[in-house]
């Protein structure tokens, strides 16, 4: 399978049984099936942040805070956090 991630087209190839996840606005390609059998399980997550400019800001923070890891200070690390927790409660609906 492959998953148009921005500009790049990025391809997956996993061990049996395993799941590629991605948002159903995402352009993708299943390859042919060259040995075996494929099982397909279709399901749907809802964000609780509904505007996807929104979610995308706060994938853009998620990142940050994952790059940086713990070689960011501890001040700055609780400063992203506060600003991602506070935009999620803004823009989060229940």
């Amino acid at each position: 399978m492959s998953v148009r991630l921005g500009t790049r087209q990025v391809e997956f190839k996993g061990p049996p049984g395993s799941a590629v996840i991605y948002p159903s606005n995402t352009l993708h390609e299943v390859k042919p099936v060259t040995a075996g059998d494929r099982l397909v399980g279709l399901t749907f997550i809802e964000s609780l942040v509904r505007d996807p400019v929104f979610r995308e800001l706060l994938y853009q923070l998620d990142e940050v805070a994952a790059l940086e890891g713990l070689t960011m200070s501890w001040e700055n690390r609780t400063r992203l956090q506060y600003v991602r927790s506070s935009l999620r409660r803004i823009w989060g609906e229940a």
